[in-house]
């Protein structure tokens, strides 16, 4: 005759302090950075709909007090002779610059750095840049672009390859306008750009939110395994 013997197991928790404070502060900054992701989310949303108010405005005339993101119109002339190069731009994978041009507005009295777009390098630096040139115009369309950088140049063929766009850096002038303004698409010397209005979209901050909030699970279920042993114990 066969006879038959259950097993049961039971499970009995270990505290092990070292897997507990290793296993908490894990979980602890998991979930920190977790909600720290969705805030973020929270903010691109703030963000992308706030310029996208903005955008829907009518076109006004640029002052100090003017929000980043509105759209204005410049009245005056370019200053052809006065062009930067912003260095380490890329487009479509081709590596070049994006065209700086002055631009002196009649409302305000002074200069504008007005950034045109992107326009391909030469097969070296030394080489003389491509710049298509303005078109005679007496109003500039354009978004305003906040600034906060620095100033390194260089002379070179095309006039001055520069590591910043920052206005007062360019032209050693108090009296010039303190951002940039971006040429609208609809503006006729504007180039091909990519001017994304945030670098990371709220969706992806929310997937890495999830990412985090799974390895703090994980972390659960790891703690769980290493704190507990079986013990058979026959019926």
């Amino acid at each position: 005759m066969w006879h038959f013997r259950s097993i049961a197991v039971q499970m009995h928790f270990v505290f092990n302090w070292r897997v507990t404070l290793f296993s908490l502060v894990c979980l602890v900054l998991f979930i920190y950075l977790g909600f720290w992701q969705l805030g973020r989310a929270e903010e691109k949303r703030t963000l992308i709909e706030h310029y996208e108010t903005l955008h829907q405005k009518p076109w006004g005339a640029l002052t100090l007090e003017t929000l980043p993101g509105s759209p204005v119109s410049l009245q005056g002339s370019y200053q052809p002779e006065k062009v930067f190069l912003l260095d380490n731009r890329v487009l479509d994978g081709v590596v070049g610059f994006e065209v700086l041009t002055v631009f002196v507005d009649q409302g305000l009295g002074t200069g504008v750095i007005v950034n045109r777009g992107f326009v391909p390098m030469g097969r070296t630096r030394d080489d003389k840049v491509d710049i298509p040139p303005l078109r005679p115009v007496e109003e500039v369309f354009g978004h305003v672009y906040i600034l906060q950088d620095r100033l390194l140049a260089d002379s070179t063929a095309s006039g001055m390859i520069v590591q910043s766009q920052r206005p007062v850096s360019l032209l050693n002038d108090g009296t010039v306008y303190p951002n940039v303004v971006r040429l609208s698409l609809k503006d006729p010397n504007a180039l091909p750009r990519d001017w994304p209005l945030t670098n990371m979209l709220p969706e992806k901050h929310v997937g890495y939110s999830v990412q985090w909030f799974a390895m703090a699970f994980a972390v659960l279920i790891a703690f769980g395994y290493f704190s507990s042993r079986g013990k058979e114990c026959d019926d």
